[in-house]
């Protein structure tokens, strides 16, 4: 029987899990969690899904353009994760993010949302635990609201506007792109400059 003590470890436990980060969350669960749940899971794919389109490398946040997809993002985080460039990589995961985010509102499939999660979570399944500790509080430090990287990445993302490409990466992981006829792919009409601002002050917090 749960005494009165370990309800009140536990509701600070869910407390505590509320107030970390989805990278956090991720990093602390997300691993453990996918390779359980694939390895009884028979996994059937269409191409384009969650596939890079550029190899970017280590890109600064100044070689980031409009074309640039998640998908890309993804590889050039694991790149510098294998440089231990752990500022950068917190980087170009911040800003797979957001574009993750921003693709969720143009993207009809609402299964296909997942796309940027299961982005993060393949990525971060590669690191060993030092180099996700390292990872964490890099990422505590970097995206806290108005540090340099946080600020910086605001900047970047107002000046250049909203994303070019298509996200095929997203459209292709739900379950429509199974479909003989899913329909349009993408929200039409669709005010990309509102939902861009939408993505910055709502889930970046940008000021």
């Amino acid at each position: 029987m749960m005494t009165i003590k370990d309800m009140t470890i536990l509701q600070k436990r869910l407390l505590w899990l509320r107030a970390l980060s989805l990278l956090q969350i991720a990093t602390i669960c997300g691993t453990a969690f996918a390779a359980s749940a694939m390895a009884d899971i028979t996994n059937y794919e269409t191409e384009g899904n969650l596939k890079p389109t550029h190899r970017i490398g280590c890109a600064t946040l100044a070689e980031i353009g409009n074309e640039i997809t998640p998908a890309d993002l993804a590889l050039g985080f694991e790149t510098c994760m294998q440089k231990q460039d752990y500022v950068p990589a917190v980087t170009l995961l911040a800003v797979m993010r957001l574009r993750a985010h921003f693709d969720t509102k143009r993207v009809t499939d609402k299964t296909a949302h997942g796309a940027g999660q299961v982005l993060t979570l393949n990525a971060l399944s590669q690191l060993s635990e030092r180099k996700k500790k390292f990872l964490s509080l890099t990422f505590e430090r970097s995206l806290a609201r108005g540090a340099e990287t946080h600020t910086a990445i605001c900047d970047h993302a107002r000046s250049n506007g909203p994303p070019s490409y298509i996200p095929h990466y997203m459209i292709q992981h739900g379950l429509a792109a199974f479909k003989d006829k899913p329909g349009p792919a993408l929200v039409d009409p669709f005010d990309a400059n509102r939902a861009w601002q939408n993505s910055l002050t709502q889930y970046f917090k940008c000021s």
